[in-house]
Parts: structure tokens; sequence; C-alpha cells
């Protein structure tokens, strides 16, 4: 029923005037062809929108995290200069009974770290315990008294402070932790560090510096001028101590980042698309030299504000291109002489050789009687050339699936053969880690079917290759492959160095002693890709080489050798056909190179017709 009110439709249209078809025809045209653009310029535009504000709120946070650095180097140079004074370093070496009969070196130490709290805002609590029993604090922020250094050395941090030997490093001290402040008034961020004297690097005293958090608060506000964002402060496990936001609902900051993707912070910076909550969110980070991280969360219904205008004015862009595209094509339904231009244009393309022509012609009158008959002569003279073509296609075809389904079982079967006798050598993780070799060598040769690799895969097919030989053979194996990287993208028909490689290691490792070097190369010259295999094994006879070299000589197979280089020389002639070279230098006992020189793009390729 469907197949019928389609040919009544398309009877009725055919049979229509020019007109009328003209006016449907452009009328459809320009609504696809508007709709098309109105939805990629939407696209383009918000991920345009999308990628300049995430530019900026990594230059944001970046100018932010160098700020926080600059402040935590700040305070690790100057508790360095401290620990390096020579009157506090003298001090905190004496006994008891010395640092108690030493004031004037006592209130030196108080005026360093007075002057240090004073001249630094952005610190907010001081404090030194000495093994001698002196210690001192000072605070700007209300916080007061400080625990006895026998409580502190029971702690954690402390323990962590004597195995850095001296280094310092970061801790978040929250509000509730009276482990080293007893009426802590403020959440903390802590440099801790232990004193060493100059002489024998002993730990003489321990050290707190905190920073005042109020002070980061200006640096965020560029930031957080952005509706219902977030600044979260990460430890070097990931985990948020320390966070600010306007979010105008409540906010669960673990959640969050609960629900961050966990591959999303691997790296020291970066921006991310992540949905949380239904929405779509943007998530910008950056790592600080003290090992934490500081992420920015925002929703991008917050960013892209502007976009809700987009569909109107695409639609209204529309309407207009209809109006006009409906009166241009009353206009020019008028030219009835058209189909006639066309065909005599038709003619002429043929006349030059092209067969694929075929014209559309109005039904039920003079000329589409002319036009149909036109095309059916057409189409006669293109189906013979195809005959003829396909013919040949199909030849090709074969010929090139039997070669390929030859060279798979034969590096199946020496693969396999390498981690058999790893397995009667009872190597389990040899096996192991050479099964995996191989899982990621057969995801690369099946190529999900396709016949050409990128080299940048052929590339890397090799390593692994070489890689299950060279735990075949140990330490009897060395190699090395250089690619250049403006081929790396240049495709080729895939497995057309292994055999090479393959050979050197036969006739290298497999039969002496001596360690077996490989050298890969593939670089670009003269609009052609050129490879370069050399090894230093037994090389080969120029007899052999002979055979090898000529595909007359049907002498290979698997097993008298020469069997993949045979499958190599016969693929390269069908796809390139007498515009590549293959050539191979060898003496015996002198290494054998292998060069190989082709197009950038085959002359036949069966995957592009």
């Amino acid at each position: 029923m469907n197949i019928n009110i389609f040919d009544y439709i398309k009877s009725k249209f055919m049979n229509s005037s020019i007109r009328t078809k003209m006016i449907l025809v452009n009328c459809t045209i320009i609504f696809i062809v508007a709709v098309s653009i109105g939805a990629t310029s939407y696209k383009l535009y918000q991920e345009t929108i999308t990628n300049r504000l995430a530019a900026i709120n990594q230059r944001d946070l970046k100018q932010i995290g160098t700020s926080i650095d600059y402040m935590l180097k700040d305070i690790e140079d100057m508790s360095s200069f401290i620990g390096t004074d020579h009157t506090v370093n003298r001090a905190i070496s004496y006994s008891e009974e010395e640092i108690a009969l030493n004031f004037s070196d006592q209130s030196y130490i108080k005026y360093i770290i007075n002057h240090l709290l004073v001249s630094k805002n952005y610190i907010s609590f001081i404090s030194i315990y000495a093994n001698n029993g002196f210690s001192y604090y000072v605070a700007s922020d209300k916080s007061s008294n400080i625990p006895s250094f026998e409580s502190i050395k029971n702690t954690a941090i402390y323990q962590k402070a004597l195995s850095y030997k001296g280094a310092p490093f970061w801790e978040y001290i929250p509000k509730s932790d009276t482990s080293f402040i007893l009426n802590n008034k403020s959440d903390k961020i802590s440099m801790f560090r232990t004193l060493l004297k100059l002489n024998d690097y002993s730990a003489k005293a321990f050290m707190m510096i905190s920073l005042n958090l109020s002070s980061l608060s200006d640096l965020f506000d560029n930031i957080l001028g952005i509706e219902n964002s977030t600044v979260i402060f990460l430890n070097s496990q990931n985990e948020p101590f320390l966070y600010k936001s306007n979010m105008k609902q409540g906010l669960n900051v673990y959640d969050m980042v609960t629900h961050i993707p966990k591959d999303a912070l691997d790296f020291p910076e970066g921006t991310r698309i992540y949905p949380y909550n239904g929405e779509e969110h943007l998530l910008t980070y950056i790592s600080l030299r003290s090992g934490w991280k500081i992420l920015s969360v925002v929703p991008l219904k917050s960013y892209a504000i502007n976009l809700r205008y987009v569909p109107v004015i695409v639609i209204v862009i529309f309407i207009l291109a209809l109006i006009l595209g409906f009166y241009f094509t009353t206009f020019t339904s008028s030219l009835l002489t058209k189909p006639i231009k066309n065909l005599v244009e038709s003619m002429a393309r043929v006349k030059k050789g092209n067969f694929q022509e075929k014209v559309t012609f109005k039904y039920n009158d003079e000329i589409g009687e002319l036009g149909q008959d036109y095309n059916e002569m057409i189409s006669y003279i293109n189906n013979l050339l195809s005959q003829v073509y396909a013919l040949e296609i199909e030849e090709r075809i074969a010929e090139l699936k039997a070669l390929q389904a030859q060279i798979n079982p034969h590096f199946l079967y020496n693969t396999l053969d390498a981690i058999y006798w790893k397995a009667v050598g009872g190597d389990n993780k040899g096996v192991q880690e050479m099964i995996h070799a191989l899982s990621k060598v057969f995801r690369l040769a099946l190529n999900v079917g396709k016949e050409f690799f990128y080299i940048s895969q052929e590339k890397e097919f090799i390593e692994y290759y070489i890689l299950l030989q060279e735990k075949r053979y140990k330490n009897k194996l060395k190699y090395d492959i250089d690619f250049s990287s403006d081929i790396l993208y240049h495709q080729i028909p895939k497995l057309i160095l292994q055999p090479f490689v393959e050979n050197a290691i036969i006739h290298g490792a497999e039969t002496n002693d001596r360690i077996t070097q490989i050298w890969v190369a593939g670089f670009l010259k003269d609009d052609k890709i050129h490879f370069v295999i050399k090894d230093n094994g037994t090389g080969i006879s120029q007899e052999k080489l002979k055979k090898l070299l000529n595909p007359d000589i049907d002498d290979a197979s698997p097993s008298k050798g020469g069997y993949g280089i045979k499958n190599v020389i016969n693929r390269l002639a069908i796809y390139y056909g007498g515009d590549y070279s293959l050539d191979i230098k060898s003496e015996p006992d002198q290494g054998t190179t292998v060069y190989i020189s082709i197009p950038t793009s085959p002359k036949f390729n069966i995957e592009r017709n």
C-alpha cells in the first residue's frame, strides 16, 4: 500500500507543470540547506563558546596557581633562611642548660619569627620547637597556645618531617585539629619541616608555618564571578579538603568530586566536560607544586547564556530564505529552455568521454521522451564499459585476498612457536607478557578487516612484534625504530615491514651468539615514503638474494624461507604497479639492509574502490 501511494505521489509530481516542480524542489532544497546550516552553526557556536571559556578558565586558574605557588615557595624559602641562620642554628643546638643562659639568642629567634609574621600578611601562624626545650609561637588569627613538644613528637606529621630530613612539605590542618594549636581559630594550610644542625645534619628543631586561607579568597573572584561556580582544593590523594562556591542551592563537595570521571585528573592540568546532577559541567584543573590540585566546576548553562537566542535567529533566517526562494523560483520557472540546455551540455560531456551522464527530464512532453531515450543509450554504453572494468577489478581483488590470506598464518605460526618455547622453559611471567603483546599485535594486524595501516600503526606493530622476539631471545636482541613525524598519518599496506624484521631476527639471534642489532627507519623524500631495515646478522648469499627479488622465480614457501618477502613484493606490485622500489643489499656475515620506496598513495585500493 505504501509503494502504491509513493508511486501515485511521484506520478502526480512528475506530471505536474514545470513551474510547480521547480517551486517544490527549490523550496525543499532551501529547507534542507537552511536547517543543516542552522544546526551546524548552533553546534559550532556552542563548541566555540565552550572552548573559549574553558581556555579563559584555565588561564585564570593558572594565574591563581602561580600566586599560590609563589606564597608556598616564599614561605619555604623563609623557613630555609631561618633554619640556616647562624644564630638560630647555634641556639637550637644548645643543651637545655645552655639555652636557658642565652637569652639573647632566644630573643633573636623570636625577633625573626615576629618579623616574618608582620612582613608577610598571608601568614597566619608560626611555631617552633627545639629539642633543648625552647618553643615559641606567634599568630595573626587569634589562635593561641601550643602543646608540648613531647606530644607533637607522637604525631604522624612529625614522623613524616623526620623522614623528609629537613625538606618542607604541606598539609591541610582543619580548625578542629588541635594537635599543633590548642586554641585553633581557623582552617589552615601549613608547612612543616625539621631544622637541622649544620655540621652533622641532625634534627634539632621542628617548625610549622601556616598560610592565612582568607588571603586566598580574593584570588578566586574572577572564577567565582560565574553563576553556580565552585573552586575545590584536592590533596595528593585527590580528596577535597577546601572549597569555595557561589551556588544558590546546597553543595555536597564530596559528591561532586566523586562524580568526576576517574581518568579526568590523570594529567597535571586540563579540562573536561562531564555530567553531574543531570547537567553538563565544565571541569578545569591545575596542579600546585605541593602536589595538590585546584578544580573549577561550572555548569555549561552558566556559560552559554547567549546560545538560547541562536535557534530564534536561525528560524528567522530560514523563513526569510524560504520567502525569497519562493519568489525567485516562480520567476525562473518561466525559463522553459533550460531542459534543452541541460541536454546539450550533457552531450558535450559525453563527447569528452564521460559516460556517467544522466540528465533528469520532465515527463509527458517531447523533451521528456527524448531525454528518456538519451539516458537509456548512455546507460547501455556505460554498462558495457563497467562490465569490462568489473572483470579486471574482480581479478585483482581475488589475487589480493589470496596473498593476504598467506601472511597472517605465517606470522601466527612463528609467534606461537616463540611463546611455546617460553612456556616449555617455565617462564610463566614471560608467557603472560608475550601473550599480552601478541594480543596487541593481532589487534593491529586484524585492523578491523582493513588492508591498509597508518604508518603510525605499522610502527606500533613492529614495536610489539620485536618486543615478542626480545622476550624470546632475552639479551641477544637490540633494536632502534625511528620514523619521521611527517609520514605517520600516511597509509600503507599492512605488514610490509614485518617479514624483513622477522628475517633479521632469524638470521641474527637464531644463528649466532652475538647481540643482534636491528634498525628500522622511515622518512619522506622527493614525495615518496622510504623505509630502511638494517641488521648485523649472517647476511644473504647473492644466489638466494636473486631468487627473493625475482617475482618470476616461485621458490618461496613457509618451509623454504623467503615466504613473507615474496608476499610483500606481490602485494606492493598489486597496490603500486611499477611505481615502487624494493632493494636488498647483503653479504654473508656482513648483515643485510633493505630499502623500500613507495608513493604516498597507492594506485589500487579496494577499500576506497
